[in-house]
């Protein structure tokens, strides 16, 4: 009864040993997986980039050829840039804070509105 006990032992053994080699492979497998993943989604974003920028290339060649109002181009920017960093680099007046904004200092002076000036113009192809 002991060999059959050893054996049953043995086997039990074995299979566990079996057990924490297909969980270390569905490890690996999940890490590579990943890896796969992120790199397709690096991918997607590159070329979601590359599209930005050359439909930006073509509304500037548009612009710039008279094609596309200047000034309604300004207005399309003006209407869909929020932040005040993608809004300074077209020099657009930052947005106004909405009614109530903590933001906003009591007694202090309205940014003018309006044509910014010249800096206006810079914007090129």
């Amino acid at each position: 009864m002991d060999s059959t006990r050893a054996k049953q032992d043995t086997t039990l053994s074995k299979l566990q040993q079996k057990k924490a080699r297909i969980i270390e492979r569905a490890r690996a497998l999940d890490k590579e997986m990943r890896a796969r993943q992120n790199a397709m989604a690096k991918a997607d974003r590159k070329l979601d980039t590359r599209r930005k920028i050359i439909v930006g290339a073509v509304m500037l060649a548009r612009v710039k050829s008279g094609q596309l109002n200047h000034e309604r181009f300004r207005q399309m920017l003006d209407e869909a840039l929020t932040h005040p960093d993608q809004r300074a680099l077209f020099d657009l007046l930052p947005k106004a804070e909405p009614h109530g904004s903590s933001a906003a200092v009591p007694g202090a002076p309205e940014a003018p509105s309006g044509d910014p000036g010249p800096a206006s113009d810079r914007i090129t192809a």
